[in-house]
């Protein structure tokens, strides 16, 4: 999801009235039409509040300063007060409703570019005469509410205002506020209202800092803290998932998949029956959902925007455009490297083998094969046992095609008991690498490990002969 709903620009200023374009940027297909635009004061109360925060480029004003951040988060208070600033809202004009299919897909198509524009609705975008959007005259109760605006200004807003799903996040930050000031009781029924909003990500989020009211996880280091948090999603992930809450405990998991560690991965597979963002998104495909898969890829790995486009490539099997996308962080070909590795899998177990071959063929393959090899052993993807081996197998031939020997030796180490003829085979390349490139000792040791699991494979073969 987009982390804002709607664009804004300011297209005229009167000394109490300004004249407002409102874009929609984030356009849920299934939403109710009557829904996809705001209506009333409540909506308009955030838009002039946030235009006096001082943040982005925005100047500060007297707005900002007489209504506090936790007083705006409380979708009562604001509905209670916003007539205090907002004498009249009226929709002068709007376009583009109701939406049909081909609008549908263009939203899908821009979803990036509309994303990116966050902070740059003061730019006119080619494609925005085509969004739906409306023109609205807001009359102020006092000159004051709009002195930070100015003529041909915009920005993106989330503001929630007739029930949409960011109300949910908006109490669980304004809990998050009240428990830092001390106020438990406060940050409790914040906490509590969210649990009952219609948005599985906000309830989840809710459930845990329920959870952790009284654990101060600021206290804790970072890698304690992350391990504390990956393990609160897990759990609740399985708890839902026993209680039947699928929406709710997939919004559980990948809130726990986004700390990155593979073994959470595999025990959330094992509990509770998930499968990676990459497969869902890949059976969602399957069925026609094509909009659910990228819902589902974009929770994943928000602000990734070059991993979507990545696994998106991947879904379509348009693997010269996969090929192409290329990330500049360590992180971002990372995940790559493991969306890539979940397909690979995904579609042997399919019978898949062109599919597999292309995908064994990618760039990001090459240059982390033994990162994937890890990941799908520690996130118990690696099955069944001979589709796994002969994976293990061309990965580590192809990583040893490209002279890393640390890299073969991961795969020898990490296949061990579970594939000992891989490992075998694994050394017993490390051992000819060796014998050209290397020294006398490594050699020996890795024919040694070599001979060790040949012995170690014939005794599963043949126990106890």
């Amino acid at each position: 999801m987009i982390i804002y709903t709607h664009g804004v620009r300011v297209l005229k200023l009167d000394e109490c009235r300004v004249r407002l374009r409102v874009f929609l940027a984030d356009y849920d297909p299934s939403q109710s039409h009557s829904d996809l635009l705001p209506q009333g004061r409540i909506f308009f109360f955030g838009v002039l509040w946030q235009a006096a925060d001082g943040e982005a480029g925005r100047r500060r004003g007297p707005l900002n300063g007489r209504v506090a951040l936790e007083d705006t988060l409380d979708l009562d208070w604001v509905e209670a007060n916003a007539g205090r600033f907002i004498e009249s809202v009226e929709r002068v004009s709007a376009r583009n409703l109701p939406p049909g299919d081909e609008l549908a897909s263009l939203y899908e198509t821009h979803y990036t570019e509309l994303d990116r524009r966050l902070h740059r609705w003061h730019e006119r975008w080619e494609h925005e005469d085509l969004l739906i959007q409306a023109d609205y005259d807001v009359v102020v109760t006092d000159k004051r509410w709009l002195e930070p605006l100015r003529e041909g200004q915009g920005m993106g807003t989330g503001f929630a205002s007739w029930g949409r799903t960011v109300a949910g996040g908006q109490l669980v930050r304004l809990g998050l506020i009240l428990k830092d000031q001390g106020d438990r009781e406060g940050a409790a029924h914040a906490f509590r209202r969210a649990t009952t909003v219609d948005d599985p990500e906000a309830r989840v989020r809710a459930l845990l800092a329920l959870d952790d009211l009284d654990t101060d996880l600021d206290a804790l280091r970072f890698d304690d803290q992350i391990a504390h948090e990956a393990r609160a999603a897990l759990e609740l992930c399985v708890r839902l998932s026993g209680e039947g809450r699928y929406a709710d405990a997939r919004a559980a998991y990948l809130i726990g998949q986004k700390f990155g560690t593979p073994e959470f991965m595999g025990e959330a597979r094992r509990r509770a029956g998930m499968v990676s963002p990459a497969e869902r998104a890949h059976r969602l495909m399957r069925e026609g959902d094509r909009p659910g898969a990228l819902n589902e890829l974009r929770r994943a790995y928000d602000g990734g925007d070059e991993v979507i486009d990545f696994a998106v490539a991947l879904l379509d099997g348009d693997f010269e455009t996969a090929d192409a996308t290329w990330a500049g962080g360590d992180l971002d070909r990372t995940r790559m490297a493991l969306i890539a590795a979940d397909l690979v899998f995904v579609h042997a177990r399919e019978g898949h083998d062109d599919m597999v071959a292309a995908l064994l063929e990618l760039r990001v393959t090459a240059e982390l094969g033994s990162t994937m090899w890890r990941y799908v052993l520690e996130s118990e993807n690696a099955y069944p046992q001979e589709v796994a081996a002969a994976i293990g197998e061309r990965l580590m031939r192809m990583t040893m095609a490209m002279h890393l020997p640390e890299d073969v030796r991961c795969i020898a180490e990490t296949a061990g008991a579970q594939f000992p003829e891989l490992a075998a085979a694994a050394y017993a390349e490390l051992g000819d690498h060796y014998a050209t490139f290397g020294g006398p000792e490594d050699e020996a040791e890795a024919r040694a490990l070599a001979v060790y699991w040949t012995g170690a494979a014939e005794e599963t073969k043949f126990p106890g002969g």
